[in-house]
């Protein structure tokens, strides 16, 4: 048999595949990321650290409430235009949007199912956090950020 003989078969297998997870990031979750601390000037806490490309992707998607880590770190190699979306997220979550420097911007309280969530500039990283763990997070406006990876 031919591709082109059958695409039906084609477009559903694709779609199983898709719909099985193994076209996205497979069984892994944000629990698996790195553990890291964030310090700033006022206090610290405890983070997972996402990041390469596929941990950025998977994010707080396919989470229950009662599994999501505290907090996530979104963290690129440089400076970068983002995009956030809250699709497949269960829960609200604070993004704190870091400049360059890893001060922060700004943040932004986003709802499951919203997406379009920009920053006012290109970002150095992105701190999360549900919120109903802000209060374990008090960081503000002009805060700097540090991180460090635990043991």
């Amino acid at each position: 048999m031919k591709l082109g003989q059958k695409p039906g078969l084609v477009i559903l297998a694709l779609w199983l595949l898709h719909g099985c997870g193994f076209a996205e990031a497979g069984d892994a979750r944000a629990d698996d990321f790195p553990r890291i601390r964030l310090e700033w000037a006022e206090g610290s806490a405890p983070a997972r650290l996402a990041y390469t490309s596929r941990e950025r992707s998977i994010g707080y998607r396919h989470i229950e409430r009662e599994q999501a880590p505290p907090a996530i770190y979104f963290r690129y190699p440089e400076p970068r235009k983002v995009h956030f979306h809250m699709l497949e997220v269960a829960f609200p979550v604070r993004a704190w949007w870091l400049d360059a420097d890893g001060c922060v911007l700004a943040f932004t309280d986003m709802e499951p199912g919203t997406q379009g969530h920009v920053p006012p500039e290109p970002v150095i990283g992105v701190l999360e956090v549900p919120l109903f763990r802000v209060q374990d997070y008090p960081v503000e406006t002009g805060d700097c950020i540090e991180w460090f990876r635990q043991p």
